[in-house]
C-alpha cells in the first residue's frame, strides 16, 4: 500500500488553502492551480506543455465561470491518485499520481481545463503514466527554490469559480485498499 508522500500532502493542502483564501468549496481547479505551487515533475512536464497557473487562470476568466463538477470530485481526485499510485506498486502517492487523477476525471473542471491548456489530455495522461511506471525517464529538473503561492492566484480563483457553501476540507489521510490490479 503506498504512502502519502510529502510532495502529495503539500498538494492537498495547498489546494485546500487556495480554496479556503477564496471562500470556496474545494475543487479540481484548486488541486490543478496547486500542482503548480509545488515544485515536482508534475508542475514541470505541465509546463513544458507551456501550462502554468496563467494560463489556467485566463482559461477560467475566458470561460467566465468554472466548468461544472460533481460535488466530492475534489476528495475523488485525491482517492483516484492514491489507488493510481497502489496500482503501479508505488511506495508514494506523488503529484505525477495526482496529474493523472486529474485527467482521468473527464467530468471535472480540471480536465477541461487541461485539455484546454495542455491538450490533448490522453497524450499528457500517457506521458505522465510513462513517467510512474518508467517507460518514460523522467527530466532532470534544475534545483529551485520553493515557490509560495502567489496571492494573485487566489484572487484570480476567487473572482473565476463562484461562491460556494463552506465544507469541510478531509485530511488527505488514506481511504479503502485495494490489492494492486496493475497501473492502468
Amino acid at each position: 500500500m503506498a504512502n502519502d508522500s510529502e510532495e502529495f500532502l503539500q498538494l492537498a493542502a495547498e489546494a485546500a488553502d487556495i480554496a479556503r483564501s477564496t471562500s470556496q468549496r474545494p475543487s479540481t481547479v484548486h488541486l490543478l492551480l496547486a500542482l503548480f505551487t509545488v515544485p515536482s515533475p508534475a508542475e514541470a512536464l505541465l509546463r513544458e506543455r507551456r501550462c502554468d497557473e496563467d494560463a489556467v487562470l485566463a482559461e477560467l476568466a475566458r470561460l467566465g465561470r468554472p466548468p461544472p463538477e460533481a460535488f466530492g470530485s475534489f476528495d475523488s481526485a485525491l482517492e483516484r491518485a492514491r489507488q493510481l499510485a497502489d496500482d503501479c506498486a508505488n511506495r508514494s502517492t506523488e503529484g505525477l499520481h495526482l496529474l493523472v487523477a486529474l485527467t482521468r476525471l473527464q467530468r471535472s473542471a480540471a480536465a477541461l481545463l487541461l485539455e484546454r491548456t495542455a491538450p490533448p489530455l490522453a497524450s499528457l495522461r500517457n506521458t505522465a503514466l510513462g513517467y510512474l511506471t518508467g517507460a518514460v525517464p523522467r527530466r532532470r529538473q534544475p534545483r529551485e527554490e520553493v515557490r509560495v503561492p502567489a496571492p494573485r492566484a487566489a484572487a484570480a480563483a476567487q473572482a473565476a469559480l463562484p461562491e460556494g457553501d463552506s465544507a469541510r476540507v478531509p485530511l488527505p489521510g488514506r481511504g479503502s485498499t485495494g490489492a494492486p490490479r496493475g497501473c492502468r
